[in-house]
């Protein structure tokens, strides 16, 4: 698929440089100085794309990836020559395709967004997805120079960034509604029919009653109050997603009623207002169809700041609702700074192959100045609605994730929907497993101070 914009590779290069500036707080004047190819981009992206898999020196042995192609990097196949040595990579420039998901772009180009679901692309080598390959392909550099030039990477680059976890949650429900029901015991239903084809009886009878129960059972008052007392018990302060209406309409679309939330925050103002007060944060959840609509999100945002009484700058699109070309400039144009909505619903992982607080590309292919995505890595219905790890490995997997993000140094979000910790849907156990290994990291989890200074706009990305 052709672009409608001009790449220019140059560009891209000093834009992965500028955007991994927290890995060399000393300068990147040594990077600039590597002797590294310089690959033509080319108009055309590759569907499905393809990656090489490139083997690093023993030196870096570390930075590739593990069993199969241990030692190895994941890059497109169409920017390196047919012998894939790894001098013979552009290093740069292949973090920046994956860093600004320029495959997926084209993709929609052709055939339009798709809203954060990978099933939708067809034939993608997930091994895209499983690791922060960029944030490795930054730490391979910054290795690389120091062994080029004969240097300690500290005393070249500086000291290397610890990782940064943002602990979120979007508040879509507060009580059990017919939608809610429909729909959780639809996945149910689905992950019931699907152990019992694989022959997993038991699996598939703990669906089954899980669907029933959740149908059946009485309301229940899903108050997020609850999940931000676990989250202080661990030491933690998060950053709360709520809903700003749309301006009332007589009637709701089938579409609004059964995927919106069931409540407007401007009624929560005092559970708001004790939120911020015990440290947490507040941002924009905006409704299913603002995803690319500016004077919808403009009015969602005044509405939520009405009820919070202070500044809404940050956002998480509602289902994960995603358009490279349109959600992004549709938030900054309403006054917004940070999204985190980049990650897909039905897979864990790095939808840009990448763990960093970035300047996204907007439609004319140029950085947004100013606005920054920060990518959602894990969510809790990635774990239970689309995998059978609920009733299995879910320690195992957050441990993987967390591993990764400490290893790479990245920054990133973690989703967890307050109404889940409750008896309808039992993912309370998932919660814990996940504020435990949080614990166990030892990392300086974002605090509230930080997160809010972020959402104000303050970073410390260098000016172009």
């Amino acid at each position: 698929m052709m672009r409608t914009y001009t790449l220019d590779p140059q560009a891209l290069r000093d834009d992965f440089f500028r955007q991994f500036a927290r890995y060399w707080p000393l300068g990147m004047d040594a990077l600039r100085a590597l002797a590294l190819p310089r690959t033509p981009l080319p108009e055309q992206e590759v569907f499905p794309p393809r990656l090489a898999w490139v083997q690093l020196p023993d030196w870096a042995h570390d930075l590739g990836a593990d069993g199969q192609h241990a030692g190895k990097l994941p890059i497109p196949a169409h920017l390196v020559p047919l012998s894939a040595k790894w001098r013979a990579v552009d290093w740069p420039l292949c973090g920046a395709w994956f860093m600004h998901c320029l495959a997926e772009r084209a993709h929609e180009q052709q055939y339009g967004p798709v809203h954060s679901y990978s099933f939708r692309l067809k034939g993608w080598p997930t091994a895209m997805w499983s690791r922060a390959w960029t944030n490795r392909i930054a730490l391979f550099l910054r290795r690389l120079a120091a062994t080029e030039y004969e240097k300690d990477e500290r005393s070249l680059f500086g000291q290397l960034p610890e990782a940064e976890i943002t602990l979120t949650h979007d508040v879509d429900a507060m009580r059990k509604t017919v939608p809610i029901r429909c729909k959780q015991a639809v996945f149910n239903l689905f992950n019931a029919a699907r152990a019992l084809a694989s022959r997993r009886g038991t699996k598939a009878w703990r669906y089954a009653k899980s669907a029933f129960n959740f149908i059946l059972r009485r309301d229940e008052n899903w108050h997020f109050s609850r999940i931000a007392r676990l989250d202080e018990e661990y030491g933690q302060r998060s950053l709360f997603f709520f809903p700003g209406r749309e301006p009332a309409l007589f009637l709701k679309s089938p579409r609004a009623w059964l995927f919106d939330p069931g409540y407007d925050a401007l009624a929560l103002k005092t559970d708001l207002t004790a939120l911020t007060a015990a440290g947490h944060a507040i941002g924009l959840h905006p409704t299913f169809d603002a995803c690319a609509d500016a004077g919808k999100l403009v009015y969602a945002k005044e509405r939520l700041q009405e009820a919070v009484c202070m500044p809404v700058k940050a956002c998480r699109q509602h289902w994960l609702r995603f358009s490279f070309a349109a959600t992004w400039a549709a938030q900054a144009t309403a006054g917004l700074t940070s999204d985190y909505t980049l990650g897909f619903n039905d897979r864990v992982g790095f939808r840009n192959a990448a763990a960093i607080r970035h300047e996204p590309l907007g439609p004319d292919g140029k950085p947004i100045p100013g606005f920054f995505s920060i990518p959602l890595v894990l969510m809790d219905s990635q774990l239970y609605n689309y995998t059978d790890s609920g009733y299995g490995n879910t320690s195992e997997r957050i441990k993987l994730l967390l591993d990764e993000l400490c290893f790479t140094r990245g920054q990133a979000s973690i989703l967890w929907h307050p109404h889940t910790i409750f008896v309808d849907y039992g993912w309370e156990e998932g919660y814990l497993a996940l504020l435990r290994e949080l614990e166990l990291t030892g990392l300086p989890i974002t605090k509230c101070a930080e997160i809010s200074m972020f959402i104000n706009g303050k970073t410390d990305m260098p000016k172009r």
